[in-house]
């Protein structure tokens, strides 16, 4: 039996987006002027080979846009994308939701996303994720990273 058919590979993005949304919830402390939470958040997306037999049906492009599109309606949330295999993918820079046609860049950014050959270096891709907000992200604001892979390492 191969370790991707094993069950504990057969990984569903759903508890993944819904701890997301969780840890969003508790930071009401980072409100800015209006109320609204203030929140940067870096998504990064597997797109390693693994993925294209354990997300076949692409969970994780379509859980990163409704967490996407969720975050544009309650909060002051500027986002980023880093997708990443053995390799950084082209990585989308924090992108204020606020701004005139940002929200559209984004979603046509997650549209665009697909899997790639290549092994998973999550360490790669998190260290990148942590300059995005160290670098760039408010001082003022929550700092969320949202990793979504499939947790094999090819």
């Amino acid at each position: 039996m191969s370790y991707r058919s094993h069950a504990f590979f057969r990984v569903r993005f759903l508890p993944v987006f819904l701890w997301a949304f969780l840890v969003f919830a508790a930071f009401p402390a980072f409100a800015s002027a209006s109320g609204q939470p203030e929140v940067d958040v870096v998504l990064v997306l597997d797109q390693s080979g693994s993925m294209v037999e354990t997300d076949p049906g692409y969970l994780c492009r379509d859980a990163s846009r409704a967490f996407v599109m969720k975050l544009a309606e309650g909060c002051s949330a500027r986002v980023a994308v880093v997708p990443f295999s053995d390799e950084l993918g082209q990585t989308l820079p924090l992108t204020p939701l606020g701004e005139e046609d940002a929200l559209a860049r984004v979603i046509s950014f997650l549209d665009s996303f697909t899997y790639t050959s290549g092994d998973t270096d999550i360490g790669k891709a998190m260290e990148a994720a942590a300059a995005l907000l160290i670098e760039g992200g408010r001082s003022d604001s929550a700092k969320l990273i949202v990793l979504l892979t499939d947790g094999v390492i090819d």
